[in-house]
């Protein structure tokens, strides 16, 4: 299980150094080529980001701070 969560971890940390994934908007969804979807959410001082499955279930969530990097594109 272990091995798995760093496998979603490491595709949600690419993701959100990455412009195309991470908007100015509130919150955005973007499709991931062979996986499903990442949705971030503005939540104030942090960007939450939910890693979604094909069937629509979030199988994972990090909060990210607003770091210079994620927040010059956030």
């Amino acid at each position: 299980m272990n091995k798995v969560l760093n496998i979603y971890e490491a595709i949600v940390k690419r993701c959100m150094l990455e412009t195309r994934y991470v908007t100015r908007a509130s919150w955005s969804e973007v499709n991931i080529k062979g996986f499903g979807s990442l949705i971030t959410e503005n939540c104030g001082d942090k960007i939450k980001a939910s890693l979604i499955n094909h069937r629509g279930i979030i199988v994972f969530e990090k909060y990210f701070p607003k770091n210079e990097r994620v927040a010059n594109v956030a």
